[in-house]
């Protein structure tokens, strides 16, 4: 019997219009099954015409045995992502993180996150790396919270992420540039800065930053609403005819929601940019 984010996903999909339908759905929808008990999944959309989409999926923390090892970190949730390409499935990358309510703001609750991605991936974590992180975030300025810390096993070279919720456009550039992050994102974070103060909703940045024992090229800056309201308007802006379709595409009924979660603005370590769609579909809470 199929589970019920399953069979969500699958509509999902099918709903969608077709420059972001996958070549094989089959394939994204056969993930769900990966991570038992997961109450949402992320259809991420390449915004590049390849229709290329990978997954997410968020987990109920500690109700099965996949889970259950993240029961130390009280109120945490868990995500594995999956990357699906021509060549078949790469993953899960593996996070874990309070979400962006939470506030991840000090040394030791760092530390009790990448303990708990150790256990779960069975791969430890080297000090040159703890220390690494550890520095991301004692920089922090005020405002910045770590959201959650991902690692990525199955990439080249193997990393952790930080995703930092927070800070302003330009916070970011100061922080970059505190951290040592070897790039130039002023034009992306202008550009930022500039879609934000024109948005009649107000919107919120999250960074994403790959690290080893240093920090990694390449960013990822995702732009979130802080309230749905007006939102679709500024996905229109920003992807045009294709976001103008989703507006179809989001809903809700009895057994679940689907929105659009977030755009993620990619900066290559090459410098070269491209835009992802991650658009959310989460089973209905049941009432007590």
């Amino acid at each position: 019997m199929a589970s019920p984010l399953r069979e969500l996903v699958a509509d999902a999909i099918d709903r969608l219009p077709e420059p972001l339908t996958p070549p094989d759905p089959g394939v994204v929808v056969d993930l769900v099954d990966r991570l038992p008990r997961a109450d949402a999944a992320l259809l991420e959309c390449h915004l590049d015409g390849s229709r290329r989409m990978d997954l997410g999926l968020r987990a109920l923390v500690g109700q099965d045995d996949t889970t259950a090892p993240v029961a130390g970190v009280a109120g945490d949730t868990l995500w594995h992502e999956y990357d699906v390409t021509t060549a078949g499935v790469s993953g899960p990358a593996v996070f874990v993180g309070p979400g962006a309510p939470g506030r991840v703001r000090t040394v030791p609750a760092l530390t009790a996150r990448l303990d708990v991605l150790a256990r779960l991936t069975g791969e430890s974590i080297a000090g040159s790396v703890r220390h690494r992180v550890r520095e991301c975030v004692t920089r922090l300025p005020p405002g910045g919270t770590v959201t959650y810390v991902g690692h990525f096993g199955g990439r080249d070279p193997k990393c952790l992420r930080l995703t930092v919720l927070g800070l302003a456009p330009w916070w970011i550039d100061r922080y970059l540039a505190a951290i040592r992050w070897p790039g130039d994102a002023r034009p992306l974070l202008e550009r930022a800065h500039h879609v934000m103060c024109r948005s009649r909703t107000p919107l919120a940045l999250m960074q994403h930053l790959d690290l080893t024992d240093s920090v990694l090229p390449g960013l990822g800056l995702e732009l979130r609403p802080v309230r749905e309201a007006g939102w679709d308007g500024v996905v229109t802006e920003l992807i045009g005819d294709v976001g103008e379709t989703l507006r179809d595409w989001t809903g809700r009924d009895e057994h679940g929601v689907r929105r659009v979660g977030y755009l993620k603005w990619i900066l290559a370590p090459d410098g070269t940019e491209r835009v992802k769609a991650y658009l959310f579909v989460g089973l209905r809470k049941r009432r007590s």
